[in-house]
C-alpha cells in the first residue's frame, strides 16, 4: 500500500480500538478525539479513492501521446529515452491541450530541461520569452544553455 494511502486507512482502523481502550480507561477527551479521527481517516480515504477511479476512468481516454509525455515526466527511464517535440502537439486531442500545456509548464519550471523543446509551441503560456530569459540569465546551467539556444534557433527556422 502507498504510504499516502496507508496514514488514511491506518488512523480509521486506529481509532476504532482506541476509542474503545480509551473508553475502558474512562480517558474521555481521548476517546472523544478518536471519533473526529476515525471520521477524518474514512473521509481521506474515500476521496482518495474516488481521486485514484477518476483519474484512471480519465487516463482512458486520453490520447496515446498525453500518457506517454505525462509518464516522461513522472518516470526517469522514458525521461531519459523521449525526445519531446512539436509534433506532440499534433497527436493529442485539443480537449487535452490546456492541460498538457500546464503539465509541460509547471515541469520546465521546476527544472525539466527535457521539456524546453515544446515551449515555443505553447499557446497559454509565452514559452518563448521564458527560454530567452532564461539563456541571458546568468543562473542558468551551460548545459541547459546549449539546449535553449538549440530550441530557439529550431523555432525560429520553423517560422520562418
Amino acid at each position: 500500500m502507498k504510504p499516502e494511502k496507508f496514514l488514511p486507512v491506518f488512523v480509521t482502523i486506529i481509532s476504532i480500538p482506541g476509542f474503545i481502550f480509551f473508553i475502558h480507561l474512562k480517558e474521555w477527551v481521548l476517546a472523544a478525539i478518536c471519533v473526529p479521527a476515525f471520521f477524518l481517516g474514512l473521509w481521506t480515504a474515500v476521496s482518495q479513492f474516488k481521486k485514484e477511479k477518476h483519474e484512471k476512468e480519465m487516463d482512458e481516454k486520453h490520447s496515446e501521446e498525453f500518457k506517454r509525455v505525462r509518464r516522461g515526466m513522472h518516470l526517469g527511464y522514458e525521461y531519459a529515452y523521449s525526445e519531446y517535440r512539436r509534433d506532440c502537439f499534433d497527436k493529442i486531442y485539443e480537449w487535452e491541450r490546456s492541460e498538457l500545456e500546464d503539465m509541460i509548464w509547471n515541469d520546465y519550471l521546476k527544472g525539466n530541461i527535457k521539456f524546453a523543446g515544446l515551449l515555443p509551441y505553447l499557446e497559454k503560456y509565452d514559452g518563448m520569452s521564458k527560454l530567452k530569459e532564461d539563456l541571458e540569465s546568468p543562473d542558468t546551467p551551460e548545459g541547459w544553455k546549449k539546449e535553449i539556444s538549440f530550441v530557439l534557433d529550431l523555432a525560429d527556422k520553423e517560422k520562418n
